[in-house]
């Protein structure tokens, strides 16, 4: 009895054994292909694998002076490949080096099994020649193309340059984000200037390019910033920079210091771009944006896109003076997040045809409810007092809404203050409402009201 107990046991440890043990990590493969610019094979490139790595600063440094713990490595042959033999189910970093060319590598979370990747070297030699063109060539210097290399992700422009001994031959020159142009003339306007590759940005989802060039002084401080596209004059695009009243935006950022009209006229407003929108995956991308008064109170929400000016009738004419003007709406390639530049301007203050002075201010108004939470189906009071600096009042509207503005209900209106409605609430959420008020010499049919709003929970 006591040899057969032993001899299941003997078996059992056979099998598990055989089966790689129960402790035994299992082990993934990854193929690792190098290639130079061109799509040649590099030989002898040394291919490294990294666990909790941290990447170098820069977008020139990350791969150069990452941090972490090797885990594997492997020297490519004479058709490129090489391969590292690492626990799967985590993420790595795996790097190509070779003396010569600049360090690439490829972040990527390892499967069981085999895996695949791509890494490109570039030479480090001459892979950045700057652009030198002579005096005034700059104005036939353009934008062959703008794309998104697919090995590491890295977004890059190819310029087209003018030879100096033909004016029909061209060189292309490729410069990746967060990299810089040395060596501009334009006139002696550009001497010892850069320019620094921002950003690739897109359009629309399709998607199309366009790249985000900073223009920076002899000190390296920025002097201007545009954009340019696919066939963009060189030349002609930074002309732009000295369009005053120019700004980049990023989704998330508070725009601050527009002049709010109609019955905000005068008031102190600011604009939240939120993010972008599309219609279809071949329509350009569109900015969503929140209009506030001085307040904080949400005015109006925004959807426009390039070549939109918000102080225009099919925007936001009711509630903003300033001219603000959208020339490019995107996607960040670096933060996958909203981009949009714009220019901004004051249109010149209005002047009264019989008296020659600013047109008449708007009433003050002020709302207020019996508190600030309810219940659904419960009535709520409101009240509206407003006065006019210049007159007496000629009306007062309460509103309300529920889903941010998009939809007003209309309370009722009273022809003097303080104007005391009420309205039943129907369902649970967050209630505006809005106060609006006209003064005799304005009416209702004009600019010159004032609005003020106030929110309540129903819950």
């Amino acid at each position: 009895m006591r040899f057969a107990v032993l001899g299941i046991l003997l078996s059992l440890a056979l099998v598990l054994s055989g089966c790689g043990g129960l402790g035994q990590d299992p082990t993934a493969r990854v193929d690792v292909s190098v290639y130079d610019s061109d799509g040649n094979p590099i030989q002898g490139a040394a291919v490294k694998a990294y666990s909790n790595y941290r990447l170098g600063t820069g977008a020139n440094d990350k791969w150069l002076n990452i941090e972490g713990t090797i885990t594997a490595t492997d020297t490519t042959d004479t058709r490129g490949n090489g391969d590292v033999q690492i626990a799967p189910l985590l993420i790595y970093a795996i790097t190509a080096s070779k003396d010569g060319y600049e360090t690439n590598g490829v972040e990527k979370q390892i499967i069981t099994g085999n895996n695949s990747i791509s890494i490109t070297l570039r030479k480090s030699t001459d892979s950045q020649p700057d652009i030198k063109a002579f005096l005034g060539e700059i104005t036939k210097m353009s934008v062959d193309s703008i794309a998104i290399n697919k090995s590491d992700n890295r977004g890059y422009v190819v310029f087209a340059v003018p030879q100096e001994k033909s004016g029909n031959s061209f060189d292309t020159y490729t410069y990746y984000e967060d990299e810089t142009i040395t060596g501009l003339t334009y006139n002696n306007q550009l001497l010892g200037k850069t320019l620094y590759v921002k950003n690739i940005i897109a359009t629309s989802p399709t998607p199309n390019y366009g790249v985000v060039l900073e223009v920076r002084d002899t000190q390296g401080v920025k002097t201007g910033t545009v954009i340019a596209y696919s066939g963009s004059n060189l030349g002609n695009v930074l002309l732009n920079t000295q369009i005053t009243g120019k700004a980049i935006y990023n989704e998330g950022d508070t725009i601050t210091g527009l002049t709010g009209a109609g019955m905000y006229d005068g008031e102190a407003m600011k604009m939240i771009f939120t993010g972008t929108w599309v219609a279809t995956p071949t329509s350009n991308y569109q900015a969503t944006l929140e209009l506030r008064d001085s307040q904080g109170n949400i005015v109006a929400a925004i959807t426009a896109g390039e070549g939109a000016n918000l102080a225009n009738p099919s925007y936001g004419d009711k509630y903003l003076k300033t001219n603000f003007q959208i020339n490019v709406v995107g996607i960040s390639h670096k933060t996958n997040k909203g981009y949009m530049e714009a220019t901004r301007t004051e249109p010149t203050p209005e002047v009264g045809s019989d008296r020659g002075s600013v047109i008449n201010k708007p009433p003050t108004i002020t709302v207020t409810t019996g508190k600030v939470t309810y219940t659904s189906g419960e009535t709520v009071s409101v009240t509206a007092t407003a006065t006019d600096p210049e007159g007496s009042l000629k009306l007062i509207d309460l509103y309300y809404t529920m889903d941010s503005g998009a939809n007003w209900s209309h309370i009722g209106q009273c022809t003097s203050s303080p104007c005391n409605l009420s309205f039943k609430t129907t369902s649970k959420g967050t209630y505006i409402i809005a106060a609006n008020a006209y003064g005799n010499e304005t009416g209702k049919d004009h600019d010159g009201g004032a609005q003020k709003t106030t929110n309540i929970t129903v819950g």
